[in-house]
């Protein structure tokens, strides 16, 4: 069965910027921008923790130092660049300037520079480096422009996306210059299951998906530290909970997991994510059909999870239900053809079978797989 970390907004993990731990020491990151570097920016406009989510995100990946630098170096030109062209369009100050107009521009000058990316792959270091920009890191670069110039903006997260909100308009980054700006009381019509926050909430996105790649990395006291920082900050998002209970659950601390992906269950009852990590514990200490139904309600919610039908497939087969099993490996793997988990345990279920031919076929797919992965 295969586990998967809760990434924050919808996100997915990418493994491109991932270095080995070994022997990288972190560099003294003295060009960050950060609340004490910025001597521009009013004291009560609070600024996006960038300093502490490049050196979050640094660390967890092991990024060498001559990366550190360079990202650096280039996410503090971005701002520059875009603070020197608002202040060239309103040479007197943004006081005066319509929220509107101001996001607006913003926009503008984001699609005119930048790509828009829609995938979870791009993050902040990982955006700087590729010069593309998902909701959460272009809110990142945004916030932090604003607080140079003196605006104060607040953040909304909803499942899927992050938002910045102002004292009348909202600011959808990644957007379409026409469709990124839109008054402040449509925000609930618009996404009624948002919470919002401070700069801080997009610490906690940051620490929330760092949890998930060291999830992914097996390194469960880690995540389990980053999760808790993340709920700390946000207690209300069920993504953070769901990584919690993924991490006390490697920690062989079932009891707290369950209790954990309960109360992300509790704040969303659409979380994929939870229900399959449930079920997983379910059938870790042999509860098979109490896990099939979680895996039966992530089905319900996305029919298309490759890792749902797998997870079931498992415990359809430590029912002794053969065909069954076979059936949801199928499904797995017609929705997921690179699927490592689901070749291997097909293989393992046909061998079971006595349909020996059939299981070296599934056994050698997987060991191809698993050489390119390399």
């Amino acid at each position: 069965m295969r586990r998967r970390g809760c990434v924050p907004v919808g996100f997915t993990v990418s493994s491109s910027f991932i270095y080995s731990n070994s022997g990288i020491s972190m560099m003294a990151v003295k060009i960050l921008p950060s609340r004490e570097t910025h001597a521009e920016c009013p004291a009560k406009i609070q600024q996006a923790p960038v300093a502490e989510i490049l050196r979050t995100e640094f660390s967890v990946l092991g990024t060498s130092s001559e990366h550190q630098r360079r990202i650096c170096e280039r996410y503090d030109n971005y701002v520059q660049s875009i603070v020197e062209c608002v202040k060239s369009e309103w040479p007197e100050g943004i006081s005066k300037v319509p929220e509107r107009e101001l996001f607006t521009f913003l926009a503008d000058v984001f699609h005119s520079n930048f790509k828009a990316s829609y995938s979870g792959e791009k993050l902040l270091s990982t955006s700087v480096l590729s010069n593309e920009f998902n909701c959460y890191s272009a809110s990142v670069l945004m916030s932090d422009v604003l607080a140079r110039l003196g605006k104060r903006v607040s953040v909304a997260i909803t499942p899927g996306h992050v938002l910045l909100k102002g004292d009348k308009c909202v600011f959808e980054t990644t957007r379409e210059p026409g469709d990124a700006v839109f008054l402040n009381r449509y925000l609930d019509f618009r996404y009624p299951f948002h919470h919002e926050g401070g700069m801080d909430f997009l610490l906690a996105v940051a620490y929330g998906w760092c949890a998930t790649t060291l999830i992914d990395m097996s390194r469960y006291e880690e995540a389990l530290e980053l999760a808790a920082r993340s709920i700390a900050l946000n207690p209300d998002d069920a993504d953070f909970w769901c990584n919690h209970g993924i991490a006390l659950d490697g920690l062989g601390r079932r009891d707290e997991a369950f209790s954990s992906l309960d109360r992300a269950l509790s704040l969303n009852p659409k979380l994929v994510e939870a229900w399959n990590n449930k079920g997983i514990i379910l059938d870790s200490i042999g509860r098979h059909e109490e896990a099939m139904a979680c895996y039966d309600w992530a089905l319900k919610l996305k029919p298309k999870d490759a890792d749902a039908w797998n997870n079931k497939g498992g415990s359809l087969e430590e029912l002794g239900r053969h065909e069954e099993s076979l059936a949801c490996y199928n499904k797995a793997l017609k929705l997921d053809p690179e699927y490592l988990d689901a070749w291997n345990n097909k293989g393992a279920l046909l061998e079971k079978m006595g349909k020996e031919r059939q299981a070296k076929k599934c056994f050698k797919m997987a060991e191809k797989l698993e050489r390119q992965k390399k």
